[in-house]
């Protein structure tokens, strides 16, 4: 997990606005004085500045230093620093410029619902809505055997990323058993269906996958699409032939 900030607040990037002008300033290639110290001239011009000018030093030194005892110039740096930590995935680490990571947008898009007219069979799969919502969205494409027909908009499905480390199995379905009760048919059809769902988008049988089906504790309750979808990559043993018997 990354690093965490208070949030910096409106008088606090003011105050680092003023701050960074003031010296930005003072280093330019006509160095003036900041404005809120800076003595009228003759020529009715900024004060000019001189690093050398001791009390030119003192006058400046003074008032960038009362800007930075006005807010928190910490929380603006620092929580710049933040947004930028890679680990929190906030921004865009291969733009030039500050943009939303790709993560983000994706789950912002992912939020925005499509209308059915403008789904493509090259999208594939997606997850159907009718709204208001009432029930679960429908998986899959207007083209299945069980499409509803009353769907009338889609959005885009999310795989997640495969978990770091090793999978414990064991300890997987034991937490499946304890958590689903007896009569939990439903919870196991719907979660080998989002196993068989990614099974689908990946096209084979990969270790993350092989683990997620192991530790659905079972799948007597499958749905016979998503079993023929496990028979037909090898996770379920394919039915025996008629001259076999």
């Amino acid at each position: 997990m990354g690093m965490k900030m208070a949030k910096a607040g409106t008088h606090d990037l003011r105050m680092a606005m003023e701050l960074s002008n003031a010296i930005e300033g003072m280093l330019g290639f006509y160095p003036a004085m900041p404005k809120a110290v800076a003595k009228d001239t003759d020529e009715d011009r900024t004060e000019c500045f001189d690093s050398d000018d001791r009390e030119q030093c003192v006058r400046a030194l003074g008032h960038l230093l009362e800007l930075a005892e006005s807010a928190s110039l910490m929380r603006v740096v620092w929580g710049c620093a933040v947004m930028l930590d890679p680990a929190n995935k906030c921004v865009d680490p291969d733009a030039d410029t500050i943009e939303h990571h790709p993560d983000a947008l994706a789950g912002h898009e992912a939020k925005i619902p499509q209308p059915l007219a403008d789904w493509r069979e090259d999208i594939g799969e997606v997850l159907w809505w009718r709204f208001p919502i009432s029930e679960a969205p429908y998986v899959g494409t207007p083209g299945d055997s069980d499409w509803p027909g009353y769907h009338t908009h889609w959005t885009r499905i999310i795989c997640p990323e495969a978990p770091s480390g090793e999978i414990d199995v064991e300890a997987q379905r034991e937490a499946h058993r304890s958590a689903v009760p007896a009569d939990g048919r439903q919870w196991s059809s719907g979660y080998y269906c989002a196993v068989a769902l990614l099974l689908r988008n990946e096209g084979m049988v990969t270790p993350a996958i092989r683990e997620l089906f192991d530790a659905g504790g079972g799948h007597e309750h499958t749905d016979p699409g998503d079993v023929e979808t496990f028979r037909a990559h090898g996770l379920i043993a394919a039915r025996p032939r008629a001259e076999d018997s």
